[in-house]
Parts: structure tokens; sequence; C-alpha cells
């Protein structure tokens, strides 16, 4: 009897567990949930904390009070008037985070900038604060492909402000399925030799060596009007690999953090690479470590080593080892 009543007792836990199971929401469905989807122009009020709206979500190439975009590139601009509700002085910095998702898949990170004017005078948010009932003016500039804008990708606005999230659908349209949806495909070659000029596909990026030589500087491709050029010191030369890397995956990557690369010049003699990158369609150059390659867009990216001119001279071939998204390759220079 005892036996029995204790069955009963278990079968109805168990009855009760399930019928919890079955009404509570997944994490996926909560996250959603938290999610308030707002439209251009509309005004949204937290109450006793801020009053704001998407004032408007622009392609431009030459935005006001920022810099022009990059050869083959263009922004995304997010203008957000933000009124502060409390009886505190708001630092701009926290009032608001974003990111623009392309095509359901593809993430772009902004840079933000922030006036007491439309445009009149615009700074950095980490320096400004917004008074109790003031209004302020907030701008996010999203770096993305310039073939971003005539494509039939959906874009969309996800924003944290005031510890709420919001999203703003700006265009309608095709969503890439996740890549474990999609044909794998053959990714090509995951390790070995490889020729100038020959693609190589990985996971997460394409890649093919543009050139390598050796060199006593360093200059853009494509030379501007002004530009910064590297000089190696007295009595060294430098050995220079540039790599086209193409970032496939959906989050954007540090330049210096695409391509590694080493060199052997004798037993006891390895050295690693210094990186610098092509900026503004290769006009430029610049420090790689002070620069990202956003998803869908090619930068070029120096793996520079600086040698003894002696050592180079001895040299009868110059194989550089490299590592591109967890795979080693190499590439002999004649």
């Amino acid at each position: 009897m005892k036996q029995k009543y204790l069955l009963t007792i278990l079968a109805a836990m168990i009855s009760a567990l399930c019928i919890g199971c079955a009404g509570s929401p997944s994490e996926d469905e909560q996250a959603e949930e938290a999610v308030t989807v707002i439209a251009k122009g509309e005004t949204i009020t937290i109450d006793n904390v801020c009053e704001f709206r998407i004032q408007d979500i622009d392609f431009t190439q030459e935005p006001e009070h920022y810099h022009k975009a990059e050869s083959g590139k263009t922004y995304v601009e997010v203008s957000i008037v933000y009124k502060n509700l409390t009886d505190e002085d708001v630092w701009a910095k926290n009032i608001a985070e974003g990111k623009l998702l392309y095509s359901g898949k593809y993430e772009y990170v902004g840079v933000a900038r922030s006036g007491e004017d439309d445009k009149e005078s615009l700074t950095y948010t980490y320096s400004r604060t917004v008074k109790p009932q003031k209004t302020e003016y907030i701008y996010y500039f999203f770096s993305v492909p310039e073939e971003i804008q005539g494509s039939d990708g959906a874009i969309e606005l996800d924003l944290s402000i005031c510890d709420n999230d919001y999203c703003v659908i700006e265009r309608e349209g095709t969503i890439e399925p996740p890549s474990d949806e999609k044909d794998s495909g053959e990714t090509g070659k995951t390790s070995g030799a490889v020729e100038s000029g020959e693609t190589v596909v990985t996971e997460n990026c394409e890649f093919y060596v543009d050139f390598a030589k050796i060199t006593k500087d360093i200059r853009p491709t494509k030379p501007g009007e002004a530009y910064v050029y590297f000089s190696a010191d007295t009595g060294m030369t430098f050995i220079d690999l540039c790599v086209a890397y193409k970032n496939t995956s959906d989050q954007h990557i540090r330049a210096d953090k695409s391509v590694s690369a080493k060199l052997k010049l004798s037993e006891d003699n390895t050295c690693k690479a210094s990186h610098l990158v092509e900026t503004n369609g290769r006009a430029g150059l610049d420090y790689a470590g002070e620069a990202y390659i956003i998803p869908l867009c090619t930068e070029y990216v120096h793996c520079v080593f600086q040698v003894p001119e002696e050592e180079a001279e001895d040299l009868e071939h110059v194989e550089i080892s490299f590592k591109v998204d967890g795979h080693s390759y190499s590439y002999l220079i004649p």
C-alpha cells in the first residue's frame, strides 16, 4: 500500500513537470519577446528615463561632419533624437549601442557621434553629457560594402537604448540561411604551398597572394596625392608578403589577425611578421592593428619582415610560412 502511494505521488510530480515544461518559452522565444520592433519616426517613451525616436536611416558616401567612405564602401547613417527625462546628467556614450544586420547574417558595428543641434556640431560621444530635460542628436555611421545599397538583402537595425532592446526593419528582403543549412561544398585546400594569384576558399574567407618581394621600402599599390610609406633601417631590407583577404564570415576581423606569418632565415633564426594594411582602394597604408576587415569586403594585408641585407642576399629562395583561418600554407619567393 505504501509503495502504491509513492508511485501515485511520483506520477503526479512527473505530470506537473511536463505541464510546466510545455508552457515555458524557450530561450530563443524569450529573446525574441524582449526585442521591441519600432518604426522610423516613431516616438518611444521610457517613463522617467528618456524619450527617443529613430529619425532616419540613409545610405551616404559623404556624410556631414564625418569622413568620406573608402573606395568600394559606403555608410549607413542612422540618426537618433534623444531626450533625457531623468534629473541627472547622462553620458552620451551610454545612451545607445547598436549593430546593423544585413541579409539576416552579416553584422556591422557603427561609430557614434553626437551634438546638441541637428548636425551643427558633432563630437565624440564619450566627451559629452546630456543635461536633464535636454535633447541630444546621436549619429551612427556603419561602414558597409557599396554593393549592399543596391542589393535585395534585408537590412535591420538592432539597438539597445537605456537597457531596452529595439529593432527597426529598414528594408525587407532576402535572408541568407545559416551556414549549417547551406551546401558545405568544397572549401579548397587546407594546407600546402600556394601560387601567386591562386584563390583559396576557407570556412570564413577567400584569399590569394597578390605579390611578394624583397624591397627597401613599402608603399601603397595605388598611391594617392599624400600617403604614408615605410623605409627599412640602414643595412636592413624588407621581405613583404601581400595577401588579398576577403572576409566571408558574419563578423568583422582585425586586419592583423587575418593572416599571421613567419620566416625561417636559418635553423636558429625564425622571425614573425609585422602587419600593414592598404586603405582607401589601395591608395594609403596603415598599421593593421588599427583596421578591421568588415564582412563581404576585401582588404590587402602586408606581412612584413625586416632582415639584414646580407642575410636576404644569402637566401637562395625565400619561403614564407603563413596561417589563414586556422590553416597553414607556404609561399615561395623565387
